[in-house]
């Protein structure tokens, strides 16, 4: 069974945890390690993350199978749509639905909130998640490009209409 709980305060180092080893499995098999631990130090430090989670326009969920923390989702109060900033799942957990799961519950929250739109970016060399995030309905609208570490990569930006 897959569970979803609201991230608090005093879930900080849990939080930090959780984010910094979901991203460097995802991304250590497609970047530079030395761009993903600068990315992460930057990111995840400590006082950035609490400032995120402390934020009004952000939520943070984390994703439980049966008792095991499997992932988490950032989600971002955009002006007419809910963006899914982030939603991360360690290695063993992909393919189980988590996910899927994960998406829906964004799709709830946003309709709870009025909001009839979902947005996200995703970089464009992790293609097992455009694949995901196409299945999902999502398409591309436009493009940009992100800096991690000292390179720059293509973000793909994507919306779905709920």
């Amino acid at each position: 069974m897959i569970k979803i709980t609201k991230v608090v305060l005093d879930d900080l180092l849990l939080l930090q945890k959780l984010s910094i080893r979901s991203y460097k499995e995802a991304f250590y098999s497609l970047i530079n390690h030395n761009d993903v631990d600068s990315y992460v130090d930057q990111v995840y430090e400590l006082a950035s993350l609490k400032a995120e989670l402390t934020d009004p326009a952000n939520d943070f969920y984390f994703l439980k199978a049966g008792d095991k923390l499997c992932g988490y989702l950032k989600l971002t109060l955009e002006n007419d749509s809910l963006e899914l900033s982030r939603i991360y799942m360690l290695n063993g957990f992909k393919g189980l639905g988590v996910g899927s799961f994960a998406v829906e519950k964004t799709e709830e929250i946003a309709q709870r909130n009025n909001l009839h739109k979902l947005v996200l970016g995703v970089l464009a060399i992790n293609t097992p998640a455009i694949s995901f995030y196409l299945h999902k309905g999502f398409v591309k609208y436009s493009e940009t490009s992100v800096k991690i570490g000292h390179d720059s990569f293509k973000l793909l930006l994507m919306d779905k209409e709920i």
